[in-house]
Parts: structure tokens; C-alpha cells; sequence
């Protein structure tokens, strides 16, 4: 009778729950790698605890198909039978791989964002690709000059500007003005390190009509110092035609391509 009883609840689970949750009887389940494992509470299961802690975005769906149910605020997973190391290590491996990534595994942040008119300090871990570039400093080499900023594409990999990677050789380049830079070392992902990407709709985008976040140290005003801690703005992009023609006021004005998103506050403010 207490078996019937655990299968019809496990079963309620199911139809409410679908297609998070997997098929089980009793306290028994299969993993979503198929192994054999009995349900239990999520802080006693050492091998999802570790691929969670590890790979906190990438193993979600993985997280998401080995709950077996909820016991109020506590998560019932479904925990392999066997913790080996060895197996463990695999599973890790089969779950997350350390590579350029695509969506749905990147371009996450852990904040959600309201309409932002003026900057303002970004909150912890609501940008976790951006990168601060800082350069040798001459005069005291104990403390780098920070001087750019770049975006984490992959484990190993960071976007930045051209002028950036070559500040002795190039100058004035408004097109095509992107490098990237090879780490020495694989940068452990986080919740707070985690890698962007653009989803493949919107990369043959013009962005015209958007009101896009921007993210940076920059000065927030023309001829300001810098800020210490990472700022967000948002900004409408704007037509390249208008773009243009708020350019030909200057001399030696850039070229506006097609490469360029033109951003702007038509009553100033921070950029």
C-alpha cells in the first residue's frame, strides 16, 4: 500500500511537472545520462552539487531533468547510485566542455534590467563577460594601467577594440576595429565569469529602434576620469543616415559603414 501510494505521487508529480521531470518509482530514478540513482535531497548529492558549483549555467537543464520532486523548499534529485570520482568527471565533461559557446549556454546575466536613463553602478554579476584590460606600467610596475575593457567569447578567448591590442600602432580606425586576445590560461567559469554570445537572428541586425545596455569604466561625460566600478548605460541606436549627419560637423569625421551601430541621447548625457 506504501509503495502504491509513492508510485501515485511520483506519477502526480510527473503530469504536473513535464518535461522536467523524469520517470521514477519509489525512491529509484534514472539519471538524465541514464545511470541508476535514488531520489534525495539536493544538498546530499555530492555529484550534482559539484557539477552545479563547477558549471552553474550550463549544467541548468541537466540540474533541471534530474529533479525527482519538491518537498516544500527542499529539491528531491535524482543522484546516481555510484559517486566515483572517475564517473563524475565524466559526467562534467559530457554535461559542460570548455569551448567558444553558443546559445542557450551563454550570454546569461544574473540581473534582471529595468530601464536604466542615467549611469549608474552595475550590479554584481549583471555583466559577467566583461573584462578589464590592464597594460604594463612603466613607471610603477606593480600597478597596471587600466585602459580598456573586453568582452569573454570563450574560456580562453576576449573581444576588444584593435586600438587596444596595438596602442602604439593604430590610430584613428573606426571600422572593423576589433582584436582578440588569446589568454595564457582557461578562465574558470562562474556565476560571476561567464562567457557572451550573439544568437543567430540577431547578428545580421542593425540594432536601429533598440535601446541596448552598454557596460563599461569609461568617463560618463566628455574629458571626465574614469570610474572605478563598472558602469551601465542605456542608449537608442540610431540611423547611420543621422549619424552621418551628426558627424559632418567635424573634421576628419569617421566613416559611417554598415559596420558601425550608431548610438545617442538626443538631449546628451552619459555614453
Amino acid at each position: 500500500m506504501t509503495g502504491s501510494k509513492m508510485l501515485f505521487g511520483c506519477l502526480a508529480l510527473i503530469a504536473f511537472l513535464h518535461p522536467l521531470v523524469h520517470v521514477c518509482t519509489s525512491s529509484k530514478c534514472t539519471t538524465p545520462d541514464n545511470q541508476e540513482g535514488r531520489c534525495l535531497d539536493y544538498r546530499k548529492c555530492k555529484p550534482l552539487q559539484e557539477i552545479w558549483q563547477i558549471q552553474y549555467r550550463t549544467a541548468t537543464d541537466f540540474y533541471r531533468r534530474s529533479v525527482c520532486r519538491y518537498q516544500g523548499n527542499v529539491t528531491i534529485v535524482c543522484c546516481p547510485n555510484d559517486p566515483n570520482k572517475e564517473k563524475r568527471e565524466i559526467l562534467i565533461k559530457t554535461v559542460y566542455k570548455y569551448k567558444a559557446l553558443r546559445p542557450p549556454y551563454c550570454g546569461f546575466s544574473n540581473v534582471s534590467h529595468t530601464r536604466v536613463v542615467d549611469g549608474k553602478p552595475a550590479e554584481l554579476g549583471a555583466w559577467p563577460w566583461i573584462a578589464a584590460l590592464g597594460f604594463r606600467n612603466s613607471r610603477n610596475p606593480d600597478k597596471p594601467l587600466w585602459k580598456c575593457g573586453g568582452s569573454l567569447i570563450s574560456a580562453r578567448h576576449v573581444l576588444t577594440a584593435a586600438h587596444c591590442a596595438h596602442m602604439d600602432g593604430i590610430e584613428n580606425i573606426h571600422n572593423h576595429n576589433i582584436a582578440i586576445l588569446r589568454l595564457v590560461e582557461e578562465v574558470p567559469f562562474s556565476r560571476y565569469v561567464y562567457p557572451i554570445c550573439t544568437k543567430e537572428p540577431l547578428r545580421k541586425s542593425n540594432f536601429v529602434g533598440y535601446n541596448p545596455l552598454v557596460a563599461g569604466w569609461g568617463a560618463l561625460r566628455y574629458r571626465r576620469p574614469r570610474r572605478n566600478a563598472l558602469m551601465e548605460v542605456q542608449m537608442p541606436v540610431i540611423k547611420n543616415a543621422e549619424c552621418k549627419i551628426a558627424y559632418s560637423k567635424f573634421p576628419n569625421a569617421p566613416d559611417i559603414t554598415d559596420g558601425i551601430i550608431c548610438a545617442e541621447h538626443a538631449q546628451g548625457g552619459e555614453d
